[in-house]
């Protein structure tokens, strides 16, 4: 009865308690919960006949730190599908633990899995990414709000989820937010393929997959950046901030694959079959 946030994932459940620390409960086997997926949980779930199933836990079970204590100082949590992070009052640092196989850990690198929390850090720099106000997890991805500064996403980025520029599936590190406006937010959400943030003004911008208007526009403009025009010399461009505007596989357009034109007539992006 001290819990005072919670969190789900895929198949598994995190809370934040009042003394700083996290508990985790369900399915382990990617190290989500905090402990390495060969140690023994408490109450382990049967099945009909009675045999354990591995990895799997209805009571909730310590977050360790990896040096044999409990995790602490622990301001906010979010879990991804098969992955956790949380906010640490330690320089505002986020720490990432569990699946790591497109690089939602943040730790640099793609590939297994990593039960015990770990610093998410910077792409380039390699520093951690510090000064951390907000968190959100999506399937695969996580995004962190710097206090007064930008947006950072990390892991799968094949639907413009991470909100880069950079021409990337993946991200193991941190990369900025590119989008307009996204900078000082006051709360972050991230779905399967595509993140949001509630800015300063009380509005909402999103980026990522638009497949089924989750970005709250019309499904045929799947661009995160801006809408596809006709700049000055009758090329066509995203109007934010950068790009080259093309037509997706199902004749709209946007920031993807395969180039338009613009139309003289009517001075606006049309797409055509190439």
């Amino acid at each position: 009865n001290d819990a005072i946030a919670i969190t789900a994932g895929l198949i598994h459940t995190c809370a934040l308690k009042k003394d700083t620390s996290v508990v985790c409960w369900g399915y382990g086997g990617e190290g989500q919960l905090g402990v390495a997926p060969d140690d023994p949980l408490p109450n382990q779930v049967t099945d009909g006949s009675g045999n354990l199933q591995p990895h799997q836990t209805t009571v909730p079970v310590q977050v360790q730190n990896g040096m044999g204590d409990i995790l602490k100082n622990v301001t906010g949590v979010a879990a991804g599908d098969y992955h956790t992070c949380a906010m640490s009052t330690q320089l505002g640092t986020v720490l990432c633990w569990g699946s790591n196989d497109v690089g939602q850990l943040g730790r640099g690198f793609k590939g297994g899995l990593m039960p015990y929390p770990k610093p998410v850090i910077m792409a380039g720099t390699f520093a951690p990414l510090e000064n951390i106000s907000t968190l959100a997890a999506g399937a695969k991805h996580a995004c962190a709000g710097q206090k007064d500064g930008p947006v950072y996403c990390w892991g799968n980025n094949d639907s413009d989820q991470l909100g880069t520029d950079w021409d990337i599936i993946d991200s193991p590190s941190a990369v900025k937010v590119v989008v307009e406006n996204v900078t000082d937010v006051k709360d972050l959400a991230a779905g399967k393929d595509h993140s949001c943030a509630l800015l300063k003004d009380d509005s909402v911008k999103c980026w990522g997959s638009n497949a089924f208007g989750q970005l709250g526009i019309s499904p045929s403009l799947i661009d995160p950046y801006g809408t596809p025009v006709c700049d000055p010399y009758g090329n066509v461009a995203c109007s934010a901030p950068t790009g080259t505007a093309v037509c997706d596989p199902y004749g709209s357009l946007s920031c993807a694959d395969t180039k338009p034109v613009c139309t003289p007539s009517t001075g606006k992006p049309k797409c055509v079959e190439l």
